[in-house]
């Protein structure tokens, strides 16, 4: 597991998808509405998010946020039932005139646990988000 930058207390709790994964775009993606806010370098920036996966997600801002940046992305999805949202870490990995796409690189066990929260919701086939969680190999931390 890669820890830098990580305070040694929290390296337990922090797994890195990119050391998980050989493939960037693997993963079912769905479509849904939902907020984000994008952190990098004291620039704050307020999107929408417009699908997600496991591993990912695209984003409609119109900000200068450029392919490589490293970001800090805090999402919050709303449906009748309830309000879910996390924060994890990731990368631009496109952008294009209608926002970024963004690849996570790490994220703690909450945040990935309401990934998958949201994900089961909104898939229109949940058993493969279940596919994509056992290709990350790390089902057995989730318990």
């Amino acid at each position: 597991m890669r820890s830098t930058g990580v305070p040694k207390s929290k390296r337990a709790s922090i797994f890195f998808l990119e050391d998980l994964m050989d493939e960037k775009r693997r993963g079912v993606r769905f479509k849904l509405n939902g907020e984000a806010e994008i952190k990098r370098a004291g620039k704050k920036s307020k999107g929408m998010l417009r699908d997600l996966s496991i591993n990912g997600a695209f984003i409609a801002i119109n900000n200068g946020f450029e392919p490589y940046d490293d970001i800090d992305i805090a999402i919050t999805v709303r449906n009748d039932r309830k309000s879910l949202a996390a924060t994890l870490k990731g990368v631009v990995s496109r952008k294009d005139g209608e926002g970024i796409g963004v690849q996570f690189t790490g994220m703690d066990m909450d945040a990935f646990r309401i990934i998958r929260d949201i994900a089961k919701l909104y898939a229109e086939d949940p058993t493969k988000i279940e596919g994509d969680i056992k290709r990350l190999n790390i089902n057995s931390a989730i318990r």
